[in-house]
């Protein structure tokens, strides 16, 4: 991927420029560059652009958290943990919240946490299993 159009972009991003922000973002976002796609979401979910559609963010959220992008988890499980944009699921939210707490986003351990108290104690002892397998699969 290129750092230059991600770094291009961010750039016009921090300057308000956000069609020129997503014009560099968006083929690296479909390719499967992470942080171009988490960029997107939040521009999504934010208004910043674009039209405010929090579907549309979890859709981009969703392609950057399989990319492996903590900052996308996070979002992504707190939609699923408060049901917007998505149906609310906590066992998802939980997965990715672990997910991205395991990946060093310190934002998602109060997330995971709640999402954890609407989980009985088998639930979580799956989930966690499911979640040290998917954390080890993208180490290795």
């Amino acid at each position: 991927m290129s750092d230059g159009a991600y770094n291009e972009g961010l750039k016009a991003y921090l300057c308000d420029d956000f069609a020129t922000a997503l014009a560099c973002w968006q083929p690296l976002a479909e390719a499967g560059h992470g942080p171009s796609a988490y960029r997107i979401g939040y521009m999504h979910a934010t208004g910043q652009g674009l039209p405010a559609d929090v579907t549309e963010a979890a859709r981009w959220y969703d392609k950057a958290a399989r990319a492996g992008e903590p900052e996308a988890m996070t979002a992504l499980g707190a939609l699923f943990l408060n049901g917007i944009g998505v149906p609310q699921n906590y066992s998802r939210a939980y997965v990715l919240l672990s997910l991205a707490a395991a990946h060093g986003d310190h934002d998602a351990v109060g997330l995971r946490d709640r999402a954890a108290s609407f989980l009985s104690s088998d639930q979580l002892a799956t989930l966690e299993q499911e979640a040290g397998r998917r954390f080890e699969h993208s180490r290795g």
